[in-house]
């Protein structure tokens, strides 16, 4: 029969029914007679071909042989309506397991006319996955939640292409419990100043695990201060005052399944305290000298080291201080009641807060002046007259 190609190819495709197919999947012809025209259809007599024979394969690789006559008028046109798109064959069923990433290999998309095969993702979930060396993964590893609703079946289409023909699949991914892993604690050691308390977030690691579901606890405490855990991890250590070394303490991690223990070293560093002044009070007699030493106290310094001077002097009398803390106090004559001085203590780095040293003079009775006088009488004769007022300060 002479017709022309697409006739050729309808008969083959749409009047071949009991095929019992969807579609032609490959044509192969082998041994082709046939007189061939000039693309022109001209009726130029070419050398051609007296018979073929050809075999249909259908989905289920049933094969059906036949012998056709034909003509072929342009035979661009005829490998044209024969180029096939990409063919899913068994098409898997992935599972994946919690806290890994490769999902599945495309060895089951195949191309029926040759080509190169490419990919593409569409639909709900493909943001999750990528392709990579003809296989899909997950970018992160997914987590397997818990059996709520969909939450471990995560959905994509494929999509495959070839010769400018594409076909697409729905896939669906199951994420599954793995065997659990335990945690892995992270946060080893820190270091705070002397006096001061630190807050920090205690970390760690699961292959299998959201991190957001791990679980701290405290398990044993400092032994120079105290710590507080809590369950998302953050803490804060307070040291003992004025300590200053190293110390520790131990906190567990959890997954609900599996948990770790790990302790935290701690390194407290040492801080120049400033000397406290002590010395705060004395007495002393109207019209006497005093004469003392200051005092103060200095956690991280020897006494003997400390710098004492004198910062505001008395108002009823003067002082002196003496770098060594030593000290006199001078009232002034006569005054008595209440005075003070204040001082500081320097330790090298640090001074002291200013102290105030009260004073108090006591009274003393002072006697009284008798003041001379002059005066003359006859002899034999009294004189009778007043002797001058004596003075007395405190009378």
């Amino acid at each position: 029969m002479m017709q022309s190609s697409a006739n050729i190819i309808k008969d083959i495709i749409v009047n071949k029914s009991d095929l019992n197919t969807e579609f032609l999947r490959s044509l192969k012809i082998f041994q082709m007679v046939a007189s061939i025209n000039d693309f022109n259809d001209s009726n130029h007599s070419a050398v051609g071909f007296k018979a073929i024979a050809q075999a249909i394969v259908n989905d289920e690789n049933i094969k059906h042989d036949g012998n056709i006559s034909v003509t072929v008028y342009n035979t661009q046109k005829l490998i044209t309506h024969f180029i096939s798109a990409p063919v899913f064959m068994d098409i898997p069923t992935p599972t994946v397991q919690s806290g890994t990433t490769f999902v599945m290999n495309l060895n089951f998309v195949e191309s029926p006319d040759g080509g190169t095969l490419s990919y593409s993702l569409s639909g709900t979930d493909s943001g999750l996955f990528e392709i990579r060396d003809n296989k899909i993964y997950f970018k992160t590893a997914p987590f397997f939640v818990g059996n709520v609703g969909n939450s471990n079946s995560k959905e994509f289409i494929l999509v495959a292409s070839v010769n400018g023909k594409s076909v697409e699949k729905n896939i669906i991914v199951t994420v599954v419990m793995a065997t659990p892993i335990a945690p892995v604690a992270i946060f080893a050691s820190f270091n705070t100043d002397e006096d001061t308390n630190f807050t920090g977030t205690l970390t760690a690691t699961d292959a299998d695990t959201n991190l957001s579901s791990l679980s701290y606890s405290k398990v044993s405490n400092p032994s120079r201060g105290t710590v507080t855990v809590n369950s998302n991890g953050t803490f804060t250590y307070t040291p003992t005052a004025n300590y200053n070394g190293t110390d520790s303490f131990s906190y567990k991690v959890s997954d609900g399944e599996n948990n770790v223990t790990q302790t935290v070293n701690i390194t407290v560093n040492p801080v120049n305290d400033a000397p406290v002044a002590t010395f705060s009070s004395l007495s002393t007699n109207e019209d006497t000298n005093f004469t003392g030493t200051l005092t103060a106290t200095d956690i991280d310094t020897n006494s003997s080291n400390l710098v004492y001077n004198l910062v505001i002097n008395a108002s009823h009398g003067t002082v002196t201080v003496n770098s060594n803390g030593t000290f006199t106090y001078v009232p002034i004559a006569n005054y008595y009641g209440a005075d003070s001085f204040s001082y500081k203590v320097n330790d090298g780095s640090s001074n002291s807060a200013t102290q105030e040293v009260n004073i108090t003079v006591t009274s003393i009775d002072d006697a009284p002046i008798a003041i001379s006088s002059l005066f003359s009488t006859n002899e034999d004769i009294n004189y009778t007259g007043t002797l001058p007022v004596a003075t007395d300060i405190d009378t």
